[in-house]
């Protein structure tokens, strides 16, 4: 008989003290103004895809192709969108051995990775092979907030 008394008291207790939360009011309980806009969306990259990443070889500007990614746009507004393209790099650019490569990441990326795609490469992806011949990269970036991925691609023909 005791359990049926205690019961509806704590089922009240809790109804109440839960009466006094809300998402629309402030930590002093003031209401948010309607331009509040979420923190976890400030650092999302408002463009509809990626945005590319800037490179130069010894200072020179260089240029990608934008092979795949996946994207979200910002505060959930819209569909996320995967695409792979399956393409042959065309975008090559002739550089002289031991040029160095600098690679600036996107404003909104988390992370950018360079990779020399040639089997067998062990040497510093950042400096281009002493060897003549055509060299195949990849850069992968992963963006803030779970924004998205996305894999850039380029050639270097040693001269």
């Amino acid at each position: 008989m005791r359990r049926h008394v205690w019961f509806p008291l704590f089922l009240c207790l809790v109804v109440l003290g839960l009466a006094g939360c809300s998402s629309a009011t402030s930590r002093d309980g003031t209401p948010a103004p309607e331009s509040a806009v979420p923190v976890t969306s400030v650092s999302w990259t408002p463009d509809r895809h990626p945005p590319m990443p800037e490179m130069t070889i010894n200072g020179r500007p260089a240029e990608m192709d934008l092979v795949s990614y996946s994207w979200c746009p910002p505060e959930g507004k819209g569909s996320c969108t995967s695409i792979e393209l399956s393409i042959a790099t065309a975008i090559m650019t002739h550089a002289s051995a031991g040029s160095k490569l600098d690679v600036k990441q996107p404003d909104g990326a988390k992370t950018c990775t360079l990779l020399n795609e040639d089997k067998g490469f062990t040497g510093d992806p950042y400096v281009v092979p002493g060897t003549k011949g055509v060299y195949h990269y990849s850069i992968h970036c992963d963006w803030t907030s779970n924004q998205g991925k996305s894999t850039y691609s380029f050639a270097i023909e040693v001269v």
